[in-house]
């Protein structure tokens, strides 16, 4: 089983004076958590050992969220899912390194979001945000008008409309 371990994705805790750590994936709620091990999955059918970025975000793409965030923004989420590059052919943007910063990106958003949980729209804006300019899935997202911003918006709007909800 591939899914990823909580102790690999580990962030130093800086405000300590010992070497802990805080475990970035225990604060993933339960839908981001899904997304992400959805993501090793894909990358598995497509007999990859680790997943990349095209992998995050199809994944993302299946979750409540992120389709409202998409029809909010004007976009049918099923045809940004068609347009997500084929990776297997290209060796330059497959390196799954390209996923290490966005655990903590989501967890950085988390924080300034005042969220206990890291959520797949906190998800889905560290992958907006991290990605260099040059790579397929930003242009992609650029081609789509997402950016952190928009992503921010919306998501602040489904946030405050849950808790609404939830009152």
């Amino acid at each position: 089983n591939q899914r990823i371990q909580e102790s690999t994705i580990n962030l130093l805790d800086t405000s300590s004076t010992d070497d802990s750590t805080i475990d970035v994936y225990s604060y993933f709620s339960s839908s981001a958590k899904i997304a992400w091990n959805s993501a090793y999955e894909l990358a598995k059918q497509d007999n990859a050992q680790l997943p990349h970025a095209g992998h995050l975000l199809r994944a993302l793409l299946e979750d409540p969220d992120v389709k409202t965030l998409c029809l909010r923004l004007g976009i049918h989420y099923e045809n940004l899912a068609r347009q997500i590059p084929d990776y297997s052919k290209s060796t330059t943007f497959a390196d799954t390194q390209e996923l290490l910063a966005i655990p903590f990106e989501a967890f950085e958003e988390a924080h300034a979001l005042h969220s206990k949980t890291i959520s797949p729209l906190m998800l889905m804006c560290a992958l907006a945000s991290q990605l260099p300019t040059e790579h397929p899935i930003q242009k992609l997202l650029y081609r789509f008008d997402i950016s952190r911003d928009s992503i921010e918006i919306v998501s602040q709007w489904i946030f405050n409309f849950d808790v609404l909800i939830d009152d």
